[in-house]
């Protein structure tokens, strides 16, 4: 099960709802994504604590659990309300 202090494999996709953009996943790179929960943003971390291996998780976060408020645009997340496709592999 993962715990705040767990490091995670995950394979997941980021889009940005404000934009429809995919921003960030870990399938083009054909290989999962390994991290301490403590390492990723609030509203992610959250998604995952209490999962077990095998789970998927479809999670929307708001700005505030995200990268924070603020005007929306081209060079970073803030502002912007995201979609996240998690599926746990590994919890260590």
């Amino acid at each position: 099960e993962v715990s705040p202090a767990s490091t995670v494999t995950v394979d997941y996709q980021g889009i940005s709802w404000d934009t429809n953009q995919i921003f960030d996943q870990s399938y083009t790179r054909g290989e999962p994504a390994a991290f301490p929960v403590g390492g990723v943003i609030k509203g992610f971390a959250a998604a995952m604590v209490g999962q077990k291996v095998g789970a998927t998780v479809l999670v929307t976060i708001p700005p505030t659990y995200a990268y924070g408020e603020g005007e929306i645009n081209d060079q970073n997340l803030a502002g912007q309300t995201l979609v996240f496709l998690i599926q746990i592999r590994d919890v260590t």
